[in-house]
Order: structure tokens, then C-alpha cells, then sequence
């Protein structure tokens, strides 16, 4: 218990003494690296520059309402712009690898890959549902067992991605980097003031050379239609109110302009527990990388849907509720999955009534049914893509528009409309 109280305590004072020093300018920073090797560490953490970074006034010019980021070879040299920093002390010393893929003084990622490797993820939650290959799901079984269900419940679909497309070379890194290079893309940057926009080929620079703590993550809606035409719709998820919506010229779309993403990041990117808004299922696939799920059920009042984000702990989920941890405002997905699931299967505590877990390979399908809460990591040392879309059938429309029409009556008349056209086709 000592032990754990002084690692607490090392861990807050190295949290404050980053913080103070990301508030100084380079000069000062430079000057501090040369009073002792502590301060020199200090100086040394990414997270320093990048605070740095994003308070300067390369941050204050927009394109498309969002900072351009031009990426260096460390957040340090960002905001200086030099490319030789040894009079700041950053090449001094060999740099142990550390942010996203360490927390403390262990490897989160490590630890989580050896949870997953010795299957004892299984102690704290139930495996997410499956099928087998989407080849042997009809698509009548999938509403039977999926969609009609008064409770349903998130499910992956593997061996899937025929289902989506024949060309998953345009869904790869390399490829979107080849054709898309110089086109800039919304960035996330959690726990940030705001998000950024980079050139893809930057990006994937920053992926190669990333030490982040909480590591930016593409998340963009505005998806090249070279690359949508080389895919389909899966034809469990047809059936979908919102792409109909979408493809009508003369609608008003409102908060459902935006329904489908493009994801790329590197291990330790990811989002925190959130449900998706609007009373909204999701579906994802995975078409490079590896990314771990976690999901719990939804809230218990329906009209809270509208509220989506990443806003709460699930009432039920007892541990989360912890004094002096507040991670939900964190962008850090890794010191949440550390401080709380970990640290719960690694002090021997028991399953989490409701929680569930599974891992998502290239070519699986997850179904996200609506107000789940999900929490979603991604676990390949190199790049993971992958797609979203929002998703709502035909029997969810009233309660879609019921949960909406405070907040956006445009869109909840749309919808109604859209239902109607329904009935007259």
C-alpha cells in the first residue's frame, strides 16, 4: 500500500511539474533543461511542447475553422522549428520511448495486449457476441437476433469484408497516403483546446515518429469519393433512414449532415466510453489494424440519447466513480483503460455486471446498437483504419425524431418525412 500511495503521489507532482513547464516559453524551457537531468526529463516530455503548441499562434490559423499543423520530428521541434536541438538538451541523452505506450512506469498497450493474450479480460467481462463469417448470417437471422429484440445487444460480424469491398487497398494506408497525400484531413486532438487539420502524408509522418501521451487521431467525415465509391454499404445496415436522407438532394439534413467517418490512428488512439447521440446505432469495420472494444449498456431514460459525447460514467459501473480521478476529462483513452479496468483485473477484482469485451481484426464488422456506451482503443504498433457510420432502421425513426426534435425540429421533420416517402414508395 506504501508503495502504491508514493507512486500516487510521484505521479501527481510529475503531472503538475508538466503542466507548469508547458506555460514557459522555448528560451526558458531551454534554460531549465540545463539546471539537472530531473528538469531535463521534464523538459524532454512531448506533452510540454505539444500544450506548447497548440497555446501558439501557429495554432490561430485556421483552414476550414480548424489550426494547420505542420508536423516535425518531435513536438519540440514543431514549435521551435529546428531541426538540430541538442542546445535544448532534446538529443543529449537516449530517449526512452514513453507517452501512449507507457504510463508510468509500465506499458499500457503491453499490458493490455498480454490481458488479451492470456484470454483473462474474460475475469472483468463477457466476450461481445459473434458470428462467425457474415457468409452464414442471413440477412433475416441478423434482424431476428439483432435489431428486433427488445434488448439489444453490440455483436461482431467476422470474415465481413466482402460485404463492405473488393478494393480494401483503398482503405489501406499506403494507398490513401499515395493518392491523398497533399489533401489536408480533421484531426482529434483530445484533451486540446481544438482539433487540427494535416496534410494525410504528415500525418502518417506523426504516426511514425509518435511519443504522444494522448496521440492525435484522424477522424474525418468529408471521406474522398474515389475511396466511397470502392465500397457498399453492408447489407445488414441497408435498411438505414439516414443514408435514404442523405442521398435526397432537397433535404435538410441538420445534425445529420455528417453520418460516416474515416479513422486512422496509431496504437494508444482511440475514444473514451461515450454512446453515440440522437438515439444513433453504429456500425464499424476494420479494414488495417486491430482495435479493442469494450461496451456497457445503455442509460436507463431513453431521452438522454439526445446527449451523447463524451460526457458520463454509466450509472451501474461502480469503479468508475473513483475520488480524485476524473478521466472523463482526459483525451488520454490509455490512463482511463490503466486507472480503472487494469488496475480492477489486476487487483483480482471480479466481473463487471454489464461490461463487455472483444477484439476487432481487419475485415470485422461491429454493430453498436443505439445508447450503448463503447469505449474503443486501437492496438497496432503501425497504422489502423477504419470506417463508421451511423445508423438508424426503419422501427427506430419515431424514437430518433421524438429525441431529437428539442434540440433540432428540422431534422426530426425530416425524418418524418422521410418515413412517410417510405410508406409511399
Amino acid at each position: 500500500m506504501r508503495r502504491i500511495l508514493d507512486a500516487d503521489a510521484k505521479r501527481v507532482q510529475h503531472n503538475l511539474s508538466l503542466r507548469v513547464v508547458s506555460y514557459l516559453d522555448p528560451v526558458s524551457l531551454g534554460r531549465l533543461c540545463c539546471v539537472c537531468r530531473a528538469w531535463q526529463s521534464t523538459v524532454d516530455e512531448p506533452s510540454v511542447w505539444k500544450r506548447m503548441w497548440f497555446r501558439s499562434e501557429s495554432a490561430k490559423r485556421s483552414s476550414g475553422g480548424f489550426p494547420v499543423l505542420q508536423y516535425r520530428h518531435s513536438w519540440k521541434e514543431t514549435v521551435t522549428g529546428q531541426t538540430n536541438t541538442v542546445s535544448l538538451g532534446y538529443r543529449s541523452r537516449k530517449r526512452k520511448r514513453v507517452g501512449a505506450f507507457e504510463s508510468g512506469s509500465e506499458n499500457v498497450l503491453t499490458r493490455i495486449r498480454s490481458a488479451i493474450k492470456r484470454g483473462v479480460l474474460s475475469r472483468i467481462a463477457r466476450p461481445i457476441i459473434e458470428e462467425s463469417s457474415s457468409e452464414t448470417l442471413s440477412m433475416g437471422e441478423f434482424t431476428r437476433k439483432y435489431l428486433k429484440k427488445s434488448r439489444r445487444e453490440p455483436l461482431i460480424i467476422r470474415q465481413a469484408m466482402r460485404e463492405f469491398t473488393e478494393r480494401i487497398s483503398m482503405f489501406q494506408m499506403d494507398k490513401l497516403v499515395h493518392l491523398y497525400g497533399s489533401r489536408e484531413f480533421h484531426i482529434n486532438a483530445w484533451g486540446q483546446k481544438s482539433d487540427v487539420r494535416m496534410t494525410l502524408e504528415n500525418f502518417a509522418h506523426y504516426l511514425q515518429l509518435n511519443h504522444d501521451r494522448d496521440p492525435l487521431y484522424l477522424f474525418d467525415p468529408d471521406v474522398p469519393k474515389e475511396v466511397m465509391d470502392a465500397c457498399t454499404i453492408p447489407r445488414f445496415f441497408t435498411d438505414d433512414i439516414l443514408h435514404d436522407l442523405n442521398t435526397r438532394q432537397d433535404s435538410k439534413k441538420g445534425i445529420f449532415t455528417e453520418t460516416g467517418w474515416l479513422l486512422i490512428g496509431g496504437g494508444g488512439s482511440g475514444t473514451k466510453l461515450h454512446f453515440d447521440p440522437h438515439a444513433v446505432s453504429a456500425w464499424s469495420i476494420v479494414t488495417q489494424g486491430q482495435k479493442l472494444w469494450f461496451t456497457f449498456p445503455p442509460p436507463p431514460l431513453p431521452h438522454v440519447w439526445g446527449h451523447g459525447g463524451l460526457t458520463s460514467f454509466p450509472p451501474a459501473l461502480d469503479i468508475f466513480e473513483r475520488k480524485n480521478h476524473e478521466p472523463e476529462r482526459s483525451g488520454n483513452v490509455l490512463d482511463w483503460i490503466s486507472a480503472f479496468l487494469l488496475s480492477h483485473l489486476e487487483g483480482g477484482g471480479g466481473e463487471i455486471d454489464g461490461l463487455g469485451w472483444g477484439v476487432q481484426g481487419v475485415g470485422d464488422i461491429v454493430y453498436v446498437p443505439r445508447g450503448w456506451y463503447h469505449l474503443v482503443v486501437n492496438l497496432s504498433d503501425g497504422p489502423t483504419v477504419s470506417y463508421t457510420r451511423w445508423f438508424v432502421p426503419r422501427r427506430d425513426i419515431r424514437l430518433v425524431a421524438r429525441t431529437i426534435e428539442d434540440y433540432d425540429q428540422d431534422s426530426a421533420k425530416a425524418l418524418r418525412e422521410e418515413m412517410l416517402q417510405r410508406l409511399l414508395d
